[in-house]
């Protein structure tokens, strides 16, 4: 029987903005549950979670990272997530295998762009939320502000805190519960304030309100009794939390240790266990029917991978809960991904970059396997004879994009599988050579992201590459119509080459594609060459003849030709095909297209004005602002080709208060100006390949 039954795990993700010290309290937590002797730092490199070189040159989180620590009979999973933007999709998946959030915030800041939008992810889940109110002990802190800003900023949030703070900044001495009624220091238990008193009365009384609007029993026992017993408020509580409709704050000071324990009593009193929240719900393969998997040992044994790390002595290890049924290291388990079964080698609690074997994972349990030899971060794993799929995080498209070069041959060799492992690793990082342009792109959320799969590429397969931006894939179409002959005559002696054919070409609407369609009467063009013809008119749609970019949105109509007896053959039709289309691209108004993107930025009310201004300037059109909590969001339409730097001119627009999504729209005709200079380069490109 596992040391950690499931009523005694708490699994809790550390989200928010960047900077406001999750790390620190992450630190702070395995330091008091007696799992490390001496608290590490963040700028000095030397916390558990924060354990790559990635991490550590740059003190900050590029990706989620597991530990744990004990608070009485329970395990406290801790998962501390990226506040970076950039790193959202890994913070998306830490919040996937938690289940609750502990939304961690800065005294002095309050509410953060990241901050909403990981409060919005966590809702989406359905995860209960905790706020934290953090650094009390710096400049300018104002837990009453910060407290206020949720309730402001946050949509549909109702925060109040279960804690008050004792005293602020360079004064900050402690906190008081006020479920109980007492105070703690760093040092333990202490007296409460007696200027403190009308305040604490206060605060539980709103806390008391809080607790009993969220239950109609809890309601009707206020109202009778005019108020509630210690037992009645805790449990409202933790019920309030599981289901989300109560969003209760407390406050610390993680460097200096003030508030920490009291938060790990929380947790283990009020945040739910694996088994009192929600069942995961699985499909089977081939099957839309859900089946609820409880975290329960008697249940099949269903575990997802939320992480995959490669090390350079044991190999793969991969990360994952067990949502149901129990992990042990003789288990063997089934991807019905990749239709491979899996044995649970390796099974080890998880540690930051430490792994330490065990016998066996309880549902709801975190921990980590190694050595799984076909399954990587977002797969679920179950009995063969009860293949389900837990449905992974949805994330948002990789529209940051750099042309990737590796820097020499031995490189160049090794970039592909290299590229291959990293994306199996890291579910935001994607790559692939675009067919419009020839080029290796890399794709990430940021140029952040990228900088850090460059150093990763680096480090873990010695691969060096450069990065330059790319080149639009631009695409290229006709205005009008036009009727014109292909014809492929060629007399070499013997057995020669002939074909003749007629075809219209015309506009489709945007987004069209290409359509053939045979109109040929009479047999002028004999059935068994119409195919012929066709893929001869798409090879001539593979590059344009404005700047050689694919053509799109065409209708090509064969209507008529001619053929011979001897010399006519399946290639030369083909030919003809393809010197019709030519012919008709030049005949038909060609132009070009480039691609427009939805460009959506989230920001203070007080930066909107900057940021449409810069919008227009990039030729964009504004579709609309919608107002989330404080902040705003801006939408509008941008032409790709605009947007190289976007993420630095944002950045230095909004002081880094402001953040982007890119989301590709539809092709739109480029203005005549722009393209008269885009083929002009092309041409010299081309002439310069020539030379």
């Amino acid at each position: 029987m596992s040391k950690w039954p499931t009523h005694n795990l708490r699994n809790l993700a550390l989200v928010g903005h960047r900077g406001v010290g999750k790390t620190s309290l992450t630190e702070a937590m395995l330091n008091a549950g007696g799992a490390i002797t001496q608290l590490g730092s963040v700028d000095d490199g030397t916390t558990v979670t924060d354990n790559t070189p990635e991490e550590q040159e740059r003190n900050i989180s590029v990706s989620s990272s597991l530990a744990y620590c004990e608070r009485g009979a329970c395990k406290l999973n801790l998962v501390d997530t990226p506040g970076y933007s950039e790193f959202y999709v890994e913070a998306l998946y830490g919040l996937w295998v938690t289940d609750t959030a502990l939304l961690v915030m800065d005294a002095a800041s309050g509410v953060e762009v990241h901050t909403i939008k990981m409060y919005e992810a966590a809702r989406e889940a359905g995860k209960g939320l905790i706020g934290i109110v953090n650094k009390l002990d710096g400049e300018r802190a104002d837990f009453a502000a910060a407290l206020a800003s949720m309730n402001e900023s946050l949509r549909d949030c109702e925060a109040v805190g279960v804690q008050l703070p004792i005293g602020s900044g360079a004064s900050f001495a402690g906190v008081v519960d006020l479920l109980s009624g007492k105070a703690y220091g760093a040092g333990g238990e202490m007296d409460v304030p007696a200027d403190m008193a009308d305040e604490v009365a206060e605060g539980r009384e709103m806390l008391i309100d809080a607790v009993a609007a969220t239950d109609d029993d809890l309601t009707m026992e206020y109202l009778e009794e005019g108020e509630l017993t210690a037992v009645q408020l805790a449990s409202g509580l933790k019920a309030a939390i599981a289901a989300g409709t109560l969003v209760p704050v407390l406050c610390t000071a993680a460097t200096g240790g003030i508030g920490v324990e009291q938060l790990m009593d929380f947790v283990v009193g009020s945040a739910p266990s694996p088994a009192e929240v929600a069942p995961r719900m699985g499909v089977a393969p081939g099957s839309e029917e859900e089946v609820e998997c409880p975290a329960s040992a008697d249940s099949p044994t269903v575990a997802i991978i939320f992480r995959t790390l490669s090390d350079e002595y044991v190999g793969q290890i991969s990360v994952l809960r067990v949502i149901s049924g129990s992990v042990s290291p003789d288990t063997e388990l089934y991807n019905p991904r990749t239709g491979q079964r899996e044995r649970m080698s390796g099974l080890s609690l998880v540690q930051g970059a430490s792994t330490e074997n065990t016998t066996d994972l309880a549902a709801g349990d975190l921990g980590s396997v190694m050595r799984l030899q076909d399954t990587s971060t977002g797969d679920t794993l179950a009995e063969q004879k009860n293949q389900l799929v837990i449905a992974r995080p949805s994330k948002p498209d990789s529209m940051y994009a750099a042309a990737a070069t590796a820097a020499t041959r031995a490189d160049s060799d090794k970039l592909s599988d290299a590229l291959a492992r990293l994306a199996i690793e890291d579910m935001a990082f994607e790559y692939g050579r675009q067919a419009e342009t020839g080029q290796l792109l890399i794709k990430g959320m940021g140029p952040l992201h990228l900088d850090v799969v460059l150093a990763r590429l680096q480090r873990q397969f010695e691969v060096a590459v450069t990065l330059s931006e790319p080149r639009v894939p631009y695409r290229e179409t006709v205005k009008k119509s036009a009727r014109v002959q292909g014809r492929h005559k060629k007399q070499t002696g013997g057995r020669g080459q002939f074909g003749d054919v007629w075809i219209q070409v015309e506009p489709m609407a945007r987004g069209g594609g290409f359509e053939f369609a045979d109109a040929v009467r009479g047999g002028s063009v004999p059935s068994n060459y119409i195919q012929a013809v066709e893929k001869g008119v798409q090879e001539g749609l593979e590059k344009g003849q404005l700047a050689g970019y694919p053509v799109v949105d065409v209708k090509v109509t064969l209507d008529d030709g001619s053929s011979h007896p001897v010399d006519s053959s399946d290639m030369a039709f083909k030919m003809a095909g393809a010197i019709a289309m030519r012919a008709g691209m030049e005949a038909a108004g060609p132009v070009l297209l480039e691609p427009i993107m939805i460009v959506s930025v989230t920001g203070p009310e007080d930066l909107m004005g900057d940021i449409m201004s810069d919008m227009n300037g990039k030729r964009g059109r504004i579709m609309g602002t919608e107002q989330v909590g404080s902040m705003q969001v801006i939408k509008g339409m941008v032409p790709q080709a605009e947007l190289g730097r976007y993420a630095a001119d944002l950045r230095s627009i909004s002081q880094g208060r402001a953040s982007y999504e890119l989301e590709f729209s539809h092709y739109d005709e480029v203005p005549s100006h722009m393209a008269e200079k885009i083929v002009a380069e092309a041409q010299a490109a081309k002439d310069e390949e020539e030379d």
